[in-house]
């Protein structure tokens, strides 16, 4: 997401100190967002109300046009069944995607893990004269 929102900034030609003067979120924060890093749900509320013709489909699942089409509902984005998204849904919206994309997180984590310890083990396997599968 973080990789799509710099994108965007850059397609719109809107610099992190004119996002920072639109949104009321600090530059710093913006900077570190963009870099990858974790956002908190008010600031990123504001930005998204800044960026009023970013499509959220397309920020937080890459499906669609980067912007909101011109002749859909005002104000609104368009979710996945065609459910319209209001002003006043993004924050719970933004708060359950971040819940997922947490959750996702660790799933990545765990399975990284377990297969740094399978190449361990392999490794241990091989090292010791047991052909490897």
């Amino acid at each position: 997401m973080n990789k799509r929102f710099l994108q965007y900034l850059r397609v719109r030609s809107i610099s992190q100190a004119r996002l920072a003067e639109l949104s009321g979120v600090s530059i710093s924060t913006i900077s570190r967002f963009c870099r990858g890093g974790a956002i908190g749900t008010n600031n990123l509320v504001l930005l998204l109300k800044a960026c009023e013709n970013l499509s959220l489909d397309w920020l937080f699942f890459e499906r669609g046009p980067m912007l909101k089409d011109a002749g859909g509902p005002a104000g609104g984005n368009l979710l996945a069944g065609g459910r319209i998204l209001e002003d006043r849904d993004v924050p719970g919206v933004i708060s359950e995607l971040l819940r997922a994309t947490s959750d996702r997180d660790r799933v990545i984590h765990d399975r990284d893990a377990t297969i740094t310890e399978l190449h361990r083990l392999l490794l241990a396997l091989q090292g010791k004269g047991v052909p490897s599968v």
